[in-house]
């Protein structure tokens, strides 16, 4: 598979002051761009749930001071018109300067057919206003 630069946009709409939704725009550098939409629940002070149409059974986001992990998940992928369930390891963390770094690991039946990495994203590049 080859090697693709990811633009990542996101933006989160509050339902209530613990579940929100989150829409997630992936642009790849071939041309395609991948939108979806996870539901997230605060359930604890260290922990999320989120769902979406293309994870079934959803995860759990475990908080940590220096970032963030996934519990193990599924996600649907289509891939040259056949849909795959493949099984992912995420796990995210916020360097010095505050910028995100997320590396999805995707194994299919235990074989691991890739490896996403998105950062540095920057945090509050939403909040900025254009001057």
């Amino acid at each position: 598979m080859t090697r693709e630069h990811i633009h990542l946009s996101t933006e989160a709409v509050w339902l209530s002051e613990t579940t929100w939704l989150v829409k997630d725009r992936f642009a790849f550098s071939s041309g395609r761009v991948l939108e979806r939409k996870m539901f997230a629940e605060l359930i604890a002070s260290d922990r999320i749930h989120v769902t979406a149409d293309d994870m079934p059974l959803g995860a759990d986001i475990l908080l940590y001071e220096s970032g963030f992990r996934f519990t193990p998940y599924y996600v649907l992928v289509c891939h040259r018109g056949r849909v795959y369930r493949l099984r992912c390891a995420d796990e995210c963390w916020v360097d010095a300067a505050g910028f995100v770094h997320d590396t999805i690991k995707m194994y299919f039946w235990g074989i691991p057919v890739a490896t996403m990495r998105l950062g540095p994203i920057d945090r509050n590049a939403s909040n900025r206003v254009a001057g």
